[in-house]
């Protein structure tokens, strides 16, 4: 049988994938704080009021297209574990990703506290969601001239 906190963090990706953020929020303790790390267009902290800012960033990069695929949890008594492996397609340049990421949870009373993305390759994921409109680092840049 799963750790209690296995079956809650399950439920945080089955609420958000739904598009519940109000579920989401219900599996949060009051204070949350969930951080993101790199250059990209979730970096940094937010409480649980900011789930609603970083759901609608992801939507104006990946649209519908964003898949989470849970390919472990780990669960003890105050601590979770998740590899995860994402794929997108960006909206503004049709371009496809995969990255993988650990997500971390720290959970006291049967609530999430914390959450922190960790990124197996940050320069990757910083790339897969630059902020739209940016171009690709992959892509060539137009060289500058200057005329004297």
């Amino acid at each position: 049988m799963a750790h209690p906190h296995e079956q809650l963090i399950r439920a945080v990706y089955t609420e958000f994938g739904r598009g519940n953020l109000a579920g989401v929020l219900a599996l949060c303790s009051p204070d949350v704080r969930l951080r993101f790390r790199g250059d990209n267009v979730l970096s940094g902290e937010y409480d649980g009021a900011g789930l609603e800012r970083i759901a609608m960033k992801l939507g104006q990069v990946a649209g519908t297209s964003l898949q989470m695929n849970i390919e472990g949890v780990l669960a003890d008594d105050t601590r979770g574990v998740v590899f995860l492996r994402d794929t997108l397609t960006r909206q503004d340049s049709g371009e496809s990703y995969e990255v993988r990421l650990l997500h971390v949870y720290r959970i006291e009373n049967g609530k999430v506290v914390s959450f922190d993305e960790l990124p197996f390759d940050q320069g990757a994921f910083d790339e897969a969601l630059r902020a739209p409109g940016v171009p690709s680092t992959n892509e060539p840049v137009e060289p500058v001239h200057s005329i004297h």
